[in-house]
């Protein structure tokens, strides 16, 4: 053993030989191979992941995320400033859905611009329905609907005048008003509980295509055929 020890070329390839294997083990087998046995690297061309679908498509863009290697992962922005951000279209809120708030109400007000006659009596029209004494209106309750001019008696005279005022009243036809057909009398559009004359009082109760009926603030009905 020492002769081979002593020899000078014996040592020389053992320690060549040592020196192949500490580089076989510790260098990186793609730098020890050669060139033409190395892999090539996989393509990194810009594949949307299946998360991006087509409706969120143009709000996103790819970009290079940093890894700790020397190859880098494709990511996506999910918020891209260069694309425009599409207005909602909201519907419109139909006016028969829209409801005011409730808060206090004019009334004195309220029943002078909306007040009627049907033969229940006096109401008022408040959001598309009519309310008497006693019925809420917003956060208030209803009183007593101040009406002047009641002091006739319903008497014969008293019939005899209002049906003297109904049967002089011209029929101009049918209108429609707000989707509402009307009955058009003297060149003004009515539609049933509308007061036609007050002292004595008088509204349209129902109008038919052969007659029309109306009312007294006693509850008389009278017909004029059209």
């Amino acid at each position: 053993m020492r002769r081979f020890l002593n020899d000078k070329r014996f040592v020389g390839a053992m320690s060549l030989l040592a020196l192949l294997l500490c580089l076989w083990r510790f260098l990186p087998r793609e730098h020890a191979l050669p060139l033409a046995t190395k892999s090539k690297p996989p393509s990194l061309a810009p594949v949307a992941p299946a998360l991006v679908t087509d409706e969120i498509a143009p709000y996103v863009r790819p970009r290079w995320l940093p890894s700790n290697g020397e190859r880098k992962t494709l990511g996506f922005d999910p918020f891209n400033r260069e694309a425009p951000l599409p207005s909602p279209a909201l519907p419109a809120p139909s006016p028969s859905t829209v409801e005011e708030p409730a808060g206090p109400v004019d009334t004195a007000r309220l029943i002078v611009e909306a007040l009627g006659l049907d033969e229940a009596g006096f109401f008022v029209r408040y959001r598309g329905r009519r309310v008497r004494e006693g019925d809420q209106i917003g956060a208030e309750t209803l009183g007593k609907i101040a009406i002047s001019g009641l002091a006739m008696r319903n008497d014969e005279s008293y019939r005899a005048k209002v049906s003297g005022f109904i049967q002089a009243l011209s029929v101009d036809g049918d209108m429609l008003v707000e989707g509402e057909s009307r009955i058009v009398l003297d060149g003004r559009a009515f539609r049933p509980g509308d007061i036609l004359r007050k002292g004595p009082w008088v509204a349209v109760l129902q109008v038919q295509s052969a007659e029309l009926t109306f009312i007294d603030e006693f509850g008389n009905r009278y017909a004029k055929p059209r």
